[in-house]
């Protein structure tokens, strides 16, 4: 599985970069190129949230963008935007 996501950054806009989902590994590139890595995470014992929080839609420059938030441990969650 691969395509466009959305990463939230420090000044609350969102970014756009390259997800890539490879058997239990997710890779996450600054484009499509897949040059340059800027995220790597294993799958193995990650959960999905289900937070009603979460599943209000967010706004991006009048584009709806949905939520899927990974909890990668205790204290570490990472929320990924998709536009579908």
């Amino acid at each position: 599985m691969e395509g466009a996501t959305f990463l939230k950054t420090n000044l609350n806009q969102y970014k756009e970069f390259y997800l890539v989902v490879i058997g239990k590994d997710l890779y996450c590139y600054k484009d499509s190129t897949k040059e340059e890595r800027i995220l790597f995470h294993s799958l193995v014992h990650v959960c999905l949230l289900d937070d009603e929080q979460l599943r209000k839609e967010f706004t991006k420059e009048e584009e709806t963008l949905y939520p899927v938030r990974l909890q990668l441990s205790d204290v570490k969650a990472l929320t990924l935007n998709f536009k579908t």
